[in-house]
């Protein structure tokens, strides 16, 4: 069987595991990583002809085998699934297909899911719209209408496009603590006082965590 060509690259993770590495180590990062996807575990002599020396950060990155190899704990997983899920797929097909074309269909498959997921973050439901208006309401005076909120929650998603939220209930509040900064205004000021604004914001939180 053919080497698998790809593996799931999860550029949120990625982010957040780098954030502190200058670009010569975020470089020697990826370099290491494919590496490991093309040739397996990794040599020390490997390591450092990346690295052209010992760089503390990068090698964190990476644990030793019963054999002294180097390798990264979440690579070797991710390979692991992709290698057991298209085996799992190979011994299910009905027809018979070469293993580039089933190869294709399954990059499509997990594209496809990872793309479902994506959206489904940017998708806001009648539920948080519903609270949001109230939320809004106790915060401005106001009483927004649902697809009021659906175009702020628009304009939110332009805002946020380059952010990174851990999950779907921290968007949502990072949403609604987005809106507050917003300047809403009845007739020409706010009729609310800060004791209610306040109470909202403390609400919301309790209610998707701090």
């Amino acid at each position: 069987m053919a080497k698998d060509p790809a593996f799931l690259f999860y550029s949120g993770d990625f982010l957040s595991g780098t954030q502190f590495f200058t670009d010569e180590q975020t470089g020697k990062y990826i370099r290491l990583l494919v590496a490991q996807h093309q040739i397996g575990h990794l040599e020390e002599k490997h390591m450092l002809q990346i690295c052209k020396t010992y760089d503390k950060d990068v090698f964190l990155k990476f644990i030793r085998d019963d054999e002294g190899l180097f390798y990264n704990e979440r690579l070797e997983t991710e390979i692991l699934k992709r290698k057991n899920y298209t085996e799992s797929r190979s011994k299910n097909r009905m027809s018979k297909k070469t293993y580039v074309s089933h190869m294709e269909n399954v990059n499509e498959n997990i594209n496809k899911e990872v793309i479902k997921e994506e959206k489904s973050e940017n998708i806001i439901s009648e539920n948080d719209i519903n609270q949001t208006v109230e939320f809004l309401g106790i915060t401005t005076g106001r009483r927004f209408k649902p697809d009021e909120v659906t175009g702020f929650w628009k304009a939110f998603l332009i805002h946020s496009e380059k952010e990174f939220y851990p999950s779907r209930s921290k968007k949502i509040q990072h949403f609604r603590n987005w809106l507050k900064q917003q300047k809403f205004e009845v007739n020409g000021k706010s009729i609310n006082s800060t004791d209610e604004r306040e109470k909202a914001i403390e609400r919301n939180n309790k209610l998707f965590g701090d």
